[in-house]
């Protein structure tokens, strides 16, 4: 119910034409979601725009609009023509009412994004690029709702915010790539009933159906998986660092090439790790494995939901770096940052933001700790 009555405030506020750029992300994704939520909204603006054209026609003071008319009216016309002027006036009072409703109702069925000033972080949406195995890049933005098929044949279903592929006997393996820029994510579904959420400024290249005896993708970024379960067809996620390899399980992986280590953070399930060097772990649940480039593979029991939660709208932090928090918050928000003092990228914080409101909550409170301050200018951050 705190979610429906969050939204009601959001479509008021539209109406009055005070809604922020975020708001109107949060709004329109919440939309977007499922049809019964768009009906919604445009019930309760039509009801909302009648409500107020009523009241607009209730504070009219046709006497008084009358009257100011022919007051100004014998100032420069002479006084025989008054009859036929105050009917004028009249009819002009009238057809300005009509206009009047006529504005604040005629939107029943459309919702436009309100123009708000830029000098806003603004969150990420659903958003990204599908490459085809023949070369042909698709903005996904662009077939939503509709059905592609691919080179050799195969269905991909493109819905608001995931691509589904369907079964296939198909026995050659073509390669499809999804890429999400900054600011944007996607979900995907695939042939083998695998659910992939891809973050930010990542990507993924994965088979259009699995054939052999393995079932294999390539991950640049972050993403948490559900891996349908495949005894005899295990599935492995390589990275530019290593490998996740697994039967049947939930985990997130980050790889991002500006980060050292890739970070592989198990929900439930077994997932092995196994590094460029040959060396291998084995992942219980709540445990996450930290694969870098020139060391051992570390092991480490944590609060998964703090890795897991960015899926769900949530960015969580706990005695995190504050370099590591303005890393995770620029790719989604997509903005540059600049510290002033290296040293305060070592500084930690704690704290909670949902993805899909505006950061500057957050950077609020971190600066009420008198250890940082931020000023934000066209698309820059500095940190000082």
């Amino acid at each position: 119910m705190r979610q429906l009555s969050d939204k009601t405030h959001l479509l008021k506020k539209y109406c009055e034409g005070q809604l922020t750029k975020q708001e109107w992300q949060v709004l329109q994704r919440w939309m977007n979601r499922h049809p019964d939520n768009k009906e919604h909204a445009h019930r309760l603006l039509k009801l909302y725009r009648n409500k107020r054209a009523a009241e607009a026609f209730d504070t009219i003071s046709h006497e008084q609009a009358f009257k100011s008319v022919l007051e100004r009216v014998n100032k420069t016309k002479r006084l025989r023509r008054l009859r036929w002027l105050g009917s004028l006036a009249a009819s002009i009072i009238v057809v300005l009412t009509i206009a009047i409703l006529f504005l604040l109702i005629r939107k029943d069925n459309v919702i436009e994004q309100p123009a708000v000033a830029e000098q806003q972080m603004i969150p990420g949406s659903t958003r990204a690029t599908l490459i085809l195995s023949d070369g042909q890049e698709l903005v996904l933005d662009n077939y939503k709702d509709s059905i592609i098929t691919s080179e050799g044949g195969e269905l991909i279903q493109v819905g608001d915010e995931q691509l589904n592929y369907q079964k296939s006997s198909a026995r050659k393996q073509a390669i499809n790539i999804i890429k999400t820029p900054r600011g944007g994510e996607y979900s995907l579904l695939l042939a083998d009933g695998t659910k992939v959420w891809l973050n930010a400024d990542s990507e993924l290249k994965y088979p259009v159906a699995f054939v052999g005896n393995k079932r294999e993708i390539t991950l640049s970024g972050e993403a948490y998986l559900e891996v349908a379960h495949n005894a005899t067809q295990p599935f492995i996620v390589h990275t530019s660092k290593g490998a996740v390899e697994v039967l049947g399980t939930s985990f997130n992986i980050k790889d991002y090439s500006d980060e050292k280590q890739m970070t592989t953070t198990l929900v439930e399930g077994k997932v092995r790790l196994s590094d460029k060097s040959g060396h291998t772990a084995i992942l219980n649940p709540s445990m996450q494995g930290l694969v870098g480039s020139d060391t051992d593979i570390e092991l480490n029991e944590v609060d998964v939901t703090l890795y897991t939660s960015w899926k769900d709208g949530l960015f969580a932090f706990r005695n995190q770096t504050l370099g590591q928090i303005m890393l995770d918050l620029s790719r989604w928000y997509d903005f540059k940052f600049w510290f002033e003092n290296s040293q305060l990228k070592d500084i930690r914080f704690t704290g909670e933001i949902e993805r899909y409101e505006n950061p500057e909550a957050l950077l609020n409170i971190l600066e009420k700790t008198h250890e940082v301050k931020f000023e934000y200018n066209e698309g820059i951050l500095l940190i000082k």
